[in-house]
């Protein structure tokens, strides 16, 4: 008896669960707000635009009921009511290694500089906590900005964080 049900188990297995799909409300400068999918905070989104043949990605900043608004990681040309929303599950990471020094980024931590992938295996959340100001290192060298009212009155360290 437990054959017949096997390759039902087996095809259960291999399904992937039913997404909801939401659809966009309203567009406002650069905030969307759509209806569904559920999503939490923080969670990647695309967008797929028709009419361009083309999607976006988006990141969940805020929700009210079923209602989600989403910020875009790139331009939205052809964007209107009514494209869909499908929520991917997960959250922003970014390729980290040696070979990002001198590179320019995209918001989603892909290469614009034309200088080729970044070919890291190793990838980190975007956003996390910042390591505990008591467990850096001292900061014990100046560096000059060439403004002497920024140097005499903001001065600056190697390793400091700015910003």
């Amino acid at each position: 008896m437990s054959s017949l049900f096997d390759k039902y188990t087996v095809a259960v297995d291999q399904t992937e669960p039913m997404k909801f799909i939401g659809r966009v409300t309203k567009i406002q400068g650069l905030m969307i707000e759509s209806l569904g999918p559920q999503a939490v905070l923080g969670e990647l989104c695309r967008i797929e635009i028709p009419s361009m043949k083309t999607q976006v990605w988006a990141e969940v900043v805020g929700a009210n009921g079923k209602t989600v608004q989403l910020m875009p990681y790139e331009e939205c040309d052809g964007l209107e009511v009514g494209c869909k929303v499908k929520a991917m599950g997960e959250f922003l990471k970014v390729p980290v290694s040696d070979r990002l020094l001198g590179r320019v980024l995209d918001g989603m931590g892909r290469p614009i500089d034309g200088l080729g992938d970044v070919g890291s295996p190793v990838y980190y959340p975007a956003v996390h906590n910042p390591p505990n100001a008591l467990d850096r290192e001292r900061i014990t060298q100046r560096i000059a900005t060439g403004v002497r009212s920024i140097d005499a009155l903001i001065p600056l360290g190697k390793g400091q964080r700015l910003g």
